[in-house]
């Protein structure tokens, strides 16, 4: 089947009528196009440009010339991903502010939570760096796990608060993408999860796809079950702190 094409009629068929894509192409632009003039069926989208990361965009020049590059384009909003450094970050929230487009997704490493949505990130996707910004100061950690989520086990309970509060004041919305901490970081067998009614939507050689790549993250982990359980526990009280606080949340899958 068109997998494409499958995506959105499964979105709508289950009263999903707006969704954001954030690992944009141009060929979406034309979809967009092709979905508002009624010669596609679908939700209404919003498209992302290519994610600007450390790989490609390095220097202030390139991210001006890049934000400007998917402006032009007709993309709605930029998509952060790791690896910026903090000039160049800057550089992409000024231009894309001066161009009213929206700019959401991973934080930096070298910025920050704080520093991002001071500079105007719209959403954090995964809750990517809210763990890092909480830690006890002085807390180094070699490898921070899955988005960051090992610095959890290392809070600072005022810090913690006073985070989940900033994402208040700066009205910045947050994508958990819980679905995806479940499966990767849950108790439940690879097999098992393959099991699930959902997966009857899905080509097998799709389902397939998906079983090895989980598997590959899994393998990835370096850490007992135990550890994972705690994380989990640790992310879904986080979940319902931001609920119980006011913070906006979107529904995502990371797919």
């Amino acid at each position: 089947p068109n997998l494409q094409q499958h995506f959105l009629n499964l979105n709508l068929a289950h009263g999903v009528l707006l969704v954001r894509g954030m690992l944009g192409d141009e060929s979406h632009l034309q979809l967009r196009q092709d979905l508002v003039a009624g010669k596609r069926f679908g939700p209404d989208i919003i498209v992302a440009g290519n994610p600007m990361n450390g790989g490609w965009v390095t220097s202030e020049k390139e991210a001006q010339e890049a934000v400007l590059a998917q402006k032009r384009l007709g993309f709605d909003l930029i998509k952060i991903h790791p690896g910026l450094s903090r000039p160049v970050f800057y550089q992409i929230s000024e231009t894309a502010q001066g161009e009213r487009l929206e700019f959401s997704g991973h934080v930096p490493e070298s910025v920050g939570l704080e520093q991002a949505l001071d500079r105007g990130m719209r959403t954090v996707e995964h809750i990517d760096g809210f763990w890092q910004a909480s830690a006890r100061e002085g807390t180094q950690l070699k490898h921070g796990g899955v988005f960051g989520l090992k610095y959890a086990k290392y809070q600072d309970p005022e810090v913690y608060q006073k985070n989940i509060q900033r994402l208040k004041d700066r009205r910045a919305w947050v994508t958990p993408t819980q679905a995806l901490f479940e499966n990767v970081l849950g108790r439940q067998s690879v097999q098992a999860l393959s099991q699930q009614p959902e997966m009857d939507y899905w080509p097998q050689e799709q389902v397939e796809q998906w079983q090895q790549q989980l598997g590959y993250f899994r393998a990835g982990l370096f850490q007992t079950p135990k550890v994972s359980a705690e994380q989990l526990k640790l992310q879904r009280k986080l979940i319902v702190d931001l609920t119980q606080a006011g913070v906006g949340l979107l529904l995502g899958a990371d797919v």
